[in-house]
């Protein structure tokens, strides 16, 4: 874990954390060892998989197939073997021990999935329904087992904003679905913020809704595509969606369309180099903007996180970037001009824009290039 941008290096590569979740037990591989969902996900562009397991020989061997498929593909893995809750006949909520499945099973599990394509390891979800204690010591024996990756849990928000957010775990998760009643996008949003004051050097990772049976309804495109970049411009460093394929093809778009531009900004995302924030005219519960550098570069990541449409957005850039400067909309084929360190850009609802400005080179008296 890079403690200073708050992400991940695997292999001595970069990582931001993009990946669709697939409930192993209901994604079998074919007989011949090969996924169907691993092979739209690998041509749609995906680079990781959130791969969930259950402690059962079926599901294990299952999953074991199709990590190993999905490796020969390129693709890296968050491999999800936390428990959730454990409910009684009666619906009630039990209290979960740690003898009701033993140590010895949860390593023989770990040992069959492991391999050098699995990044971390998302060990348990939703502590928030039981012992604090229980759950803190089952966190540390699994941390022992795995020295070189990072172990994790996932919160509902109730446990982030209350002890369990204190429980050992490499990198910080929520879940805080868009699709609940009454939730808005900016309440969305704004959890990054808390994450990103539990802990200092904790990445901070999101669980966010995709499609789920049990919610009334499916984010819209716009509403994915400002969900997501609005937590990127808070400060996310991961994100996960919730759960399996999206029969919506409006949200499996918008899943696509992220993603790919992600991985097109990795290097800045990812960026420990120091660098001033570019200052919006609007407050965060409108507007999310986040300044990163690499190189000779400069990227501004907004979103506006509101349903309505602002006509002139304001940014005025900080000292080390140029102050007079042609400021490229990527993915827009369109381009603004900075003058005096200030700019100015219209937004529609739930959209979102990238920036993109260069350095100077006065020797030349051109733009140079990363």
């Amino acid at each position: 874990i890079n403690q200073w941008s708050r992400t991940l290096v695997h292999d001595g590569e970069k990582v931001f954390m993009c990946s669709p979740c697939l409930i192993g037990r209901e994604n079998a591989p074919r007989d011949d060892g090969t996924s169907t969902q691993v092979d739209i996900l690998c041509d749609a562009g995906f680079k990781y998989l959130n791969l969930q397991n259950n402690l059962n020989v079926r599901d294990i061997e299952m999953n074991r197939t199709t990590l190993a498929y999905a490796k020969s593909k390129g693709m890296k893995f968050t491999v999800w073997t936390g428990e959730g809750k454990t409910l009684d006949d009666v619906g009630e909520i039990r209290r979960w021990k740690d003898n009701s499945v033993t140590d010895w099973s949860r390593r023989k599990m770990y040992r069959m999935l492991d391999n050098e394509n699995v990044i971390n390891w998302l060990v348990l979800d939703e502590p928030e329904y039981r012992n604090a204690d229980e759950c803190r010591e089952f966190m540390l024996r699994t941390k022992a087992l795995f020295p070189y990756n990072p172990v994790q849990m996932n919160n509902c928000w109730m446990g982030i904003s209350g002890r369990f957010a204190g429980l050992p775990t490499d990198i910080l998760m929520v879940d805080y679905y868009l699709t609940c009643d009454g939730t808005t996008l900016e309440m969305v949003v704004s959890k990054v913020d808390v994450l990103r004051s539990i802990a200092p050097g904790k990445p901070c990772w999101y669980f966010m809704e995709s499609e789920n049976s049990l919610h009334p309804r499916i984010p819209s495109y716009k509403e994915q595509i400002a969900q997501c970049w609005g937590s990127i411009a808070a400060g996310a460093s991961g994100l996960s969606w919730f759960v399996n394929m999206p029969t919506s093809r409006c949200c499996y778009d918008a899943l696509v369309d992220v993603n790919r531009e992600i991985l097109d900004n990795v290097d800045f995302l990812c960026s420990d180099e120091l660098c001033g924030g570019a200052i919006s005219s609007e407050t965060e519960n409108y507007i999310r903007c986040l300044t990163r550098r690499h190189g000779g570069e400069w990227r501004i990541y907004t979103a506006n996180i509101n349903p309505h449409p602002n006509a002139k957005v304001k940014f005025t850039l900080p000292p080390d970037i140029p102050q007079n400067a042609k400021v490229e909309v990527l993915y827009e084929n369109r381009s603004l001009k900075a003058k005096n360190g200030v700019f100015a850009d219209s937004f529609d609802g739930f959209s979102r824009h990238i920036y993109r400005i260069k350095r100077i080179c006065f020797t030349c008296k051109s733009v140079e290039t990363s």
